[in-house]
């Protein structure tokens, strides 16, 4: 007859407290999010040629534009 291992009782013992995670900590951002809207395909299509004739990125172009608006008022 061959020998059945016994089945562990319980769950083991606990992680050591240094390899516990705080979860209620908030995370460093990571310094960008996702910007995420619809635009028609002609604005899309202009935006990027613009910025592309330019050197500069989409994301640049739009944040500059932005800073602009906000200064007019």
């Amino acid at each position: 007859m061959a020998k059945v291992p016994k089945p562990r009782t319980g769950k083991g013992t606990p992680p050591a407290p240094t390899n516990t995670v705080d979860n209620l900590e908030r995370p460093e951002p990571t310094g960008q999010a996702p910007l995420n809207f619809k635009v028609p395909d002609d604005f899309k299509r202009e935006f990027k040629t613009y910025a592309a004739a330019r050197g500069i990125s989409m994301t640049k172009l739009l944040m500059d534009g932005f800073e602009l608006v906000k200064q007019r008022g």
